[in-house]
């Protein structure tokens, strides 16, 4: 007898291996959502003291620029790469960044918005931590920064590095 005919010939065995199915589905649904692994981390990233000098974190919900603890200005997100181990003597800031006026408002005010939805596309400005001068992210100038990644590790192990 085929395994087709048997279940042709035994609706009620279809119908209880449904069942059993949808109840452990229910159960690995309900388990995910009670044990907060799907639940968003709110995660520390670093952040870089335009007036100081001083690296700190603040929650990864944070829309540079920020106000700055030194109390004397702003401060921008601080992305930080390592060859080796990421602590202070072995990192390097790659670059600052932060939204521009416009993308950091609807990102506040108007989640919603196109503009919003848009942000890291169309409003991520970068600079290298030794310049002045701000860059849109996709700029010919912003990619260079990015690129020039690459060639922090001659190794090739290049890591990011997080609080």
């Amino acid at each position: 007898m085929s395994v087709r005919s048997f279940l042709n010939n035994n609706p009620a065995v279809m119908t209880i291996a449904a069942i059993v199915l949808l109840l452990i589905c229910l159960a690995v649904i309900y388990s995910s959502l009670t044990s907060g692994a799907g639940s968003p981390r709110f995660v520390e990233i670093y952040f870089y003291d335009e007036a100081t000098g001083e690296l700190f974190t603040a929650p990864g919900t944070s829309i540079p620029p920020i106000d700055a603890p030194s109390g004397l200005g702003t401060a921008v997100r601080a992305h930080l790469f390592s060859c080796g181990e990421c602590n202070s003597s072995e990192w390097t800031i790659a670059y600052l960044e932060k939204f521009d006026e416009a993308t950091r408002d609807a990102l506040i005010n108007r989640p919603d918005s196109a503009e919003a939805m848009n942000a890291h596309e169309t409003g991520v400005l970068i600079r290298e931590i030794d310049a002045d001068t701000w860059h849109p992210l996709y700029s010919e100038a912003g990619m260079r920064i990015t690129d020039a990644i690459g060639t922090l590790c001659p190794s090739g192990e290049l890591k990011p590095c997080r609080p």
